[in-house]
């Protein structure tokens, strides 16, 4: 079973908790535990576990910016006249995907771990997310 759930984004570096949506989805699967499959379709988006709170979001956007400025010149506006290419390398450092543990069709994690979508495009986008297990 495949669910899909949408976001509407704002864009550059916005960030939803997405955690209690995926864990409304845990009961609808045939199996009460096992490993929800989490992905965030898009090359310009980020999806991750972390303990989510103002300042963890900062040091995280903050250390995207030093590896990767949003000013460089990247290769890709060259080649499609895009200025997004820092959002395409920091999807590629974050990655759009994870695996949650599930028991009792409950999420497994520690109350301070949530799901984290983050959005580093330029414009905002409805943002679609597939849960499996």
């Amino acid at each position: 079973m495949v669910v899909e759930i949408q976001i509407a984004s704002e864009g550059f570096n916005a960030h939803y908790d997405i955690t209690e949506q995926i864990a409304s989805v845990l009961p609808k699967f045939e199996t009460s535990e096992g490993i929800a499959k989490v992905l965030a379709v898009g090359s310009t988006v980020g999806l991750i576990s972390m303990r989510y709170e103002e300042g963890a979001v900062e040091d995280l956007l903050a250390a995207l910016e030093r590896i990767s400025p949003r000013e460089h010149d990247y290769a890709h506006y060259r080649t499609s006249n895009d200025l997004n290419g820092f959002a395409h390398v920091w999807s590629s450092i974050m990655g759009s995907s994870v695996l949650v543990p599930y028991k009792n069709s409950r999420l497994a994690v520690s109350h301070t771990h949530r799901i984290v979508l983050f959005d580093f495009d330029l414009q905002p986008a409805p943002r679609t997310i597939f849960i499996s297990n």
